[in-house]
């Protein structure tokens, strides 16, 4: 998910934690096998990192990878994991090619992206969080409305001093 309706060059803040990621969870219905990878990019410190774990059975072989961001943000690559756009918003290609573990998965949608204009929308925070009511046998539930998305601390704030 990207933060602003600008290139992947660009992100919403100067916040040094701000980041861009993507999730994939590949497993059969069986259970006897879990793949969970992922990428992330976090440009205001010049870092793309990214890891592949699969769980067969009680092992679990992983990869991760680390190095510093280059200028072509569109090359989602990282030691021997790589996400491929094939075509756009449609096939992508997971890949990966590592003594541990290999895969090469292509990953397809099952139906069109949809066009939304650009927008940027501000978190409100309501008075009260919105709450589900309690009834016997049945579940409760809260939802903060305000969802925090794009930063993670990842080292020492700016605004403390050390």
């Amino acid at each position: 998910m990207h933060q602003v309706p600008l290139s992947m060059k660009h992100v919403a803040t100067g916040d040094r934690n701000a980041y861009d990621r993507c999730i994939f969870h590949v497993f059969d219905h069986e259970g006897r096998a879990l793949l969970i990878l992922g990428l992330g990019v976090y440009p205001n410190v010049g870092v793309i990192d990214a890891y592949a774990t699969l769980r067969t059975g009680h092992t679990l072989h992983a990869v991760r990878a680390s190095d510093a961001l280059g200028d072509d943000r569109m090359h989602l690559a990282v030691g021997p994991l790589r996400i491929e756009v094939e075509e756009p918003l449609r096939r992508l290609r997971l890949r990966c090619d590592d003594d541990s573990l290999s895969y090469d998965l292509t990953w397809t949608a099952e139906f069109p992206a949809l066009w939304e204009p650009h927008h940027v929308q501000y978190p409100r925070r309501p008075a009260h969080p919105r709450r589900a009511p309690l009834r016997p046998g049945g579940r409760r539930g809260g939802r903060d409305p305000l969802r925090r998305r794009g930063v993670r601390c990842v080292g020492r704030r700016l605004d403390r001093h050390p």
